[in-house]
């Protein structure tokens, strides 16, 4: 066979396909068969009138039909298949409509008609409950709460007990013996019998059961097309019951099946199908196999370490790199305890119990001891996982100790940083006080010279330089001041007096302190407050230092004929901003972390034009954190800069509205 081509193969694939159609079309022809032979060859007179046989018959019928219904039923409650409700109530209807025909057995021979009519009734009523379950083969499930509620099921008992009282009734009336009766429900039970396997094909249900399905289907209609032909008691009406009771058989056996394995009808598959689905699952497991073993040699070549234990700890796998890092051979590390890895097991302990309590992810630095006693600290994640069907433990081992080195070196550092800066503070503080100490000497007796109190200093040279000592002296004492603010702030020193502090007062008070300076610089002084400005609630005092450090800058580095102005006004988070613009010299981008960094200057040459030791904007700041609030600083080069002052809105004060400057010119 192996040496046959492609097109002998497929010659005989089709060959082989026609032989078995030809096959199963004279097995359901048979029945048919053997209805015709009888029909044309029995002896009308040899009957076989046995009410016992008869009775017995139909009660084993019942009690299977009833057994397949309660099948089907305990399918349909598993997956709620719409089909297998129908089916359910084919059984159901079945047994139910066709009882009488058993137990009215020995009616039969004054009342034929009350006897032989339950027969047709019972298998339209199956048949039409065949066919609405292969039309509603394939539908969504329904509800679990629908599938055994009485309400799904009462309504069609109570149908199948009229179906009964209706064919008694006709069986009492003259009409009980009309032709047309037989005829009507015999056929109609052979056109829905007809109808399902019409559904079947034209559907493309090959599935094993649906083939059963349309064999007894073919069995129903066949002894119906029997019944037709004979009458009761007969040979012929013997072998229609048989040939309605193997479809019966043939379609209980699927049900079955079913049941048995996958509690479903639109889940039963075709020899075929099956064939397929065994080849994809072994493809699918092959894939799975490879997978797997792609997945544990990345795990092995992971640079991170990977150990997976049991509850317990006893490890059952542990990749190359976790293995290095215990100094051992991976296969030697399989079935020792976790626990003797780590310096301190209890640790681990407890962070194991919180991963399995939680399911979640726990991780710890812990100290890890190789096989020849180096130490090194590891970060472990601990995952909760299943590992070969068992409940297990994942754990991911980084390797932190350079890092941990690094850290502790960098927290000397940073230790050693702020001792040295704690150092400069304390020799800042204690040097400007020693400095202010003489300098308000010479500053007190400068201005006691200049002002010629113990008597005139008789030349004019003398009267300039007691000036230029007195200001200087100012000068210098500004300086430390300042000097002595910022190592107060740095060393955390500093207290606010927090009060209401009016804004409109506030701003006119320091415009008012350097409205001279503008005068002699020929600059332009302008003030925009909004009339709604509450007061705000912080150090009056600091808080005036801010705007005089901000507006005696902008006076500083502002050339003639420019302009300084302040705004401000609420924002819409309720907090208050102040802004200081000017149209000088501004600061380059690049220079701006150095602007508001003590002790820096934008100009560091020898012969740089402006004074100071560059602690305004970083004083200022400092003093704007104290009170919760920002400093943010904008500026480009030949056109000016804007210091923005933003508070919070915890810092806005509540008070009653007054008239506030629009604007002011000096």
């Amino acid at each position: 066979m192996s040496g046959l081509g492609g097109n002998a193969r497929g010659k005989l694939a089709r060959l082989t396909a026609v032989y078995k159609g030809l096959l199963e079309l004279a097995f359901v022809l048979l029945p048919l068969a053997l209805v015709a032979y009888l029909h044309q060859f029995q002896s009308p007179p040899l009957k076989f009138h046995d009410h016992l046989f008869h009775e017995i018959a139909i009660g084993v019928s019942i009690i299977l039909s009833l057994f397949a219904a309660w099948v089907a039923f305990r399918c349909y409650a598993a997956n709620g298949e719409p089909s297998l409700r129908y089916i359910t109530l084919a059984f159901l209807g079945f047994a139910l409509v066709y009882a009488p025909h058993g137990v009215l057995t020995r009616v039969s021979d004054h009342n034929l008609w009350l006897f032989i009519l339950f027969g047709p009734a019972s298998r339209v009523v199956m048949a039409g409950f065949l066919l609405e379950a292969l039309m509603r083969h394939g539908e969504a499930p329904d509800s679990v709460s629908h599938r055994t509620a009485l309400s799904t099921w009462m309504p069609w008992v109570a149908a199948m007990a009229l179906v009964d009282v209706a064919v008694a009734v006709l069986a009492h009336s003259p009409l009980a013996g009309a032709p047309a009766n037989r005829w009507v429900m015999e056929g109609l039970a052979i056109l829905l019998c007809l109808a399902g396997v019409v559904t079947i094909r034209r559907r493309r249900l090959r599935s094993g059961l649906m083939w059963i399905y349309q064999v007894a289907l073919l069995s129903f209609a066949t002894s119906s097309a029997g019944f037709l032909l004979t009458t009761a008691w007969t040979h012929l009406w013997w072998l229609s019951h048989a040939i309605f009771a193997g479809g019966f058989f043939t379609l209980s056996h699927g049900l079955v099946r079913s049941y048995l394995t996958t509690r479903s009808v639109a889940n039963v598959y075709s020899e075929q199908e099956m064939l397929a689905r065994l080849a994809g699952a072994e493809a699918a497991a092959e894939a799975a196999r490879a997978a797997e073993a792609k997945l544990m040699e990345l795990f092995d070549s992971s640079p991170v370490g990977i150990l997976v234990a049991d509850p317990q700890g006893r490890v059952l796998f542990c990749n190359r790199r976790q293995a290095a890092l215990l100094g051992l051979d991976p296969a030697a590390a399989l079935g020792r305890n976790e626990r003797a890895f780590y310096s301190a097991p209890e640790i681990r302990d407890r962070s194991v119990a919180l991963a399995l309590a939680t399911g979640k992810p726990v991780s710890a630095e812990m100290d890890s001891v190789s096989a020849d006693g180096a130490m090194q600290c590891c970060m472990v994640t601990w995952t909760p996982a299943a590992f070969a069907d068992r409940p297990a433990l994942v754990a991911w081992n980084v390797d932190v100790t350079d890092r941990r080195r690094a850290a502790l070196a960098m927290e000397q550092a940073k230790r050693a940083a702020e001792e040295a800066n704690r150092a400069k503070t304390e020799f800042l503080a204690a040097m400007s006080h020693e400095l202010r100490t003489p300098l308000n000497a010479i500053n007190g007796f400068a201005e006691t010279m200049q002002a010629e109190i113990l008597g005139p200093l008789g030349n004019d040279r003398y009267r300039e330089y007691c000036g230029h000592i007195v200001e200087s002296g100012h000068h210098l004492t500004e300086l430390i001041n300042d000097v002595l603010d910022v190592a107060k702030v740095e060393s955390g020193r500093v207290s606010l007096r927090e009060e209401s502090v009016s804004v409109q007062r506030l701003v006119m008070a320091a415009l008012t302190m350097v409205r001279d300076r503008a005068s002699r610089a020929e600059l332009v002084l302008d003030a925009q407050l909004a009339p709604d400005l509450p007061d705000l609630l912080g150090d009056e005092l600091r808080l005036k230092q801010v705007l005089l450090n901000l507006l005696g800058n902008a006076v500083k580095f502002t050339p003639a004929g420019g302009r300084v102005a302040i705004r401000a006004w609420v924002e819409d988070n309720g907090g208050i901003a102040m802004v200081v613009d000017d149209t000088g010299i501004g600061i380059a981008a690049h220079d701006k972390d150095k602007a508001l960094a003590p002790f820096s200057q934008v100009d560091t040459r020898l012969e740089r034009r402006y004074e100071g030791l560059g602690l305004g904007l970083p004083l200022s700041r400092n003093l704007m954190e104290l009170h919760g609030g920002t400093l943010e600083l904008d500026s480009v080069p030949g056109k000016g800069t804007r210091v923005t002052l933003r508070f919070p809105p915890q810092r806005s004060a509540i008070r009653p509205p007054c008239e506030a400057v629009q604007s002011g010119t000096a």
